[in-house]
């Protein structure tokens, strides 16, 4: 296992959180803000600086698989595959405080359930660029650090 999945194993076995659909005035909050929050970050890795930097440099060495993994599913037109990528990635970019990536993974599942072809594509397509995001945003937490 590696750290972020320890992380993100952690985190929802004791998160009472729930995920839930947003408004989209409310997501689109979420997409202008930065793609961490990185006190929380900072909060869930016990404001250890250094497990938060070893998270992120996880989730930046995993992203090309998940990524891969999804357009594997959206080829093959596999809705319970990406459904099932939406609910383990939500997991992890959770703990990493990604909160529009995380709203984008919950969207999915949704989409997903609801056979929504066209939507789970366009979504897919957003997780894609928010990853990216993401991933651009790090070398700031590590300024901050």
């Amino acid at each position: 296992m590696n750290a972020i999945t320890v992380a993100s194993t952690a985190y929802s076995s004791h998160s009472p959180h729930r995920a839930t659909e947003l408004p989209a005035h409310e997501f689109q909050e979420l997409l202008s803000a930065p793609p961490i929050d990185r006190d929380r970050l900072l909060e869930r890795c016990m404001n250890n600086v250094d497990f938060a930097l070893t998270l992120l440099d996880a989730f930046e060495a995993t992203s090309p698989a998940r990524l891969a993994a999804f357009d594997a599913a959206l080829a093959e037109h596999d809705c319970a595959a990406i459904a099932s990528e939406a609910h383990g990635f939500k997991g992890v970019v959770s703990v990493l405080a990604g909160n529009a990536l995380r709203q984008i993974c919950l969207n999915l599942e949704t989409a997903t359930k609801d056979a929504d072809w066209n939507q789970t594509r366009d979504l897919v397509q957003q997780l894609r660029h928010e990853v990216q995001r993401l991933i651009d945003f790090i070398p700031n937490i590590r300024a901050q650090a």
